[in-house]
C-alpha cells in the first residue's frame, strides 16, 4: 500500500500492476517465483519486489536460490525494497537497485510529475527562443536580399548585359 500510495503521489499517470504473493512462510518462495513469472509475461518497464521489515526469518523467502536466480536474469530493472534500511537479503544484491524502504522504492521508480512539467517548460522556453532567433535571422536575410541591387532594380543587370553585347558586336 505504501508503494502504491507513493507512486501515485509522485505521478498519478503511472500505470501500476500488482503481482500478489505471500512474502513469508514456507510457501512464500514458490509464490514469489510465480509472481515473478507473471511479471515477466506482463508489459512492464520496472519491477519493485518489496515487503515491510521483519526478522531475518520473515525475510528468508527473499534468499531462496531459485527466486534469486530468476530475479538476476529478469528482463527489466528490478528495485528491491525488502525490509528496511538495516535488513539485507540476497535479492537485494541481484536487483538493479536496492531501496532502503518500500516507500523509497516508489521514489526511485517513477519521476515526480512536477519535475517533468518543469523540464517540459524549460524545453518549451528553449524552443521558443530558438524559433524566435531563427525567425529574426530569416528576416535579416530577407531584408538583405530585398536591399540588394538585383531586387531593387531587376532590369538593371539585363540592361548591362545588352550594353555589353552591343559593345562586343
Amino acid at each position: 500500500a505504501d508503494i502504491k500510495t507513493n507512486l501515485l503521489r509522485r505521478n498519478p499517470l503511472v500505470e501500476i500492476q500488482i503481482f500478489p504473493s505471500l512474502v513469508q512462510g514456507s510457501d512464500a518462495p514458490k509464490e514469489l517465483l510465480n509472481a515473478l513469472k507473471k511479471a515477466k509475461e506482463a508489459q512492464i518497464d520496472t519491477l519493485i519486489i518489496g515487503r515491510g521489515g521483519g526478522s531475518s526469518e520473515d525475510l528468508s523467502a527473499f534468499n531462496d536460490e531459485t527466486l534469486v536466480r530468476e530475479a538476476a536474469k529478469f528482463p527489466v530493472p528490478i528495485i528491491s525494497a525488502v525490509g528496511h534500511e538495516i535488513d539485507f537479503t540476497i535479492a537485494d544484491f541481484v536487483a538493479d537497485l536496492r531501496a532502503p524502504t518500500p516507500s523509497a522504492a516508489a521514489e526511485l521508480a517513477v519521476p515526480n510529475i512536477e519535475d517533468i512539467f518543469v523540464e517540459l517548460e524549460k524545453y518549451n522556453n528553449r524552443y521558443r527562443i530558438a524559433l524566435k532567433k531563427k525567425i529574426e535571422f530569416m528576416k535579416l536575410r530577407y531584408e538583405k536580399c530585398m536591399a540588394s541591387r538585383v531586387f531593387k532594380e531587376p532590369l538593371q543587370k539585363i540592361q548591362e548585359k545588352y550594353i555589353e553585347i552591343e559593345r562586343i558586336q
